[in-house]
């Protein structure tokens, strides 16, 4: 559940961040890469 703007991903207040293994996976090793 998030919005993008400007090409990147704006939570609205009060989301709680529960990211799945896969994202969280995705995220940093695209980070490392």
């Amino acid at each position: 559940m998030s919005i993008s703007v400007n090409g990147q991903s704006v939570v609205p207040p009060g989301f709680r961040f529960h990211p799945t293994e896969e994202e969280l996976l995705t995220y940093y090793l695209a980070k490392k890469v």
